[in-house]
């Protein structure tokens, strides 16, 4: 169950940086929201699906990212 909430909010802060992909009017923003969808991505597999611990720890972690990311 805490793999897929973790999942479900990678899933969901990489949407958050897709978004800022297709809507970037510069390729710099391009790039930059690119490479976070990226270290998203790497973050996600680099997450033992077997550590509750640190999956909590990231779905906290992302929760306030995306929060922050609504507020720009």
């Amino acid at each position: 169950m805490v793999h897929e909430v973790f999942l479900d909010v990678a899933n969901n802060l990489a949407g958050e940086y897709a978004h800022r992909f297709h809507n970037a009017a510069t390729a710099e923003e391009k790039s930059s929201a690119k490479e976070a969808i990226l270290s998203v991505r790497r973050n996600q597999r680099a997450v033992d699906p077997t550590d509750r611990e640190t999956m909590i720890a990231e779905i906290l972690r992302m929760e306030q990212l995306i929060e922050r990311l609504a507020q720009d």
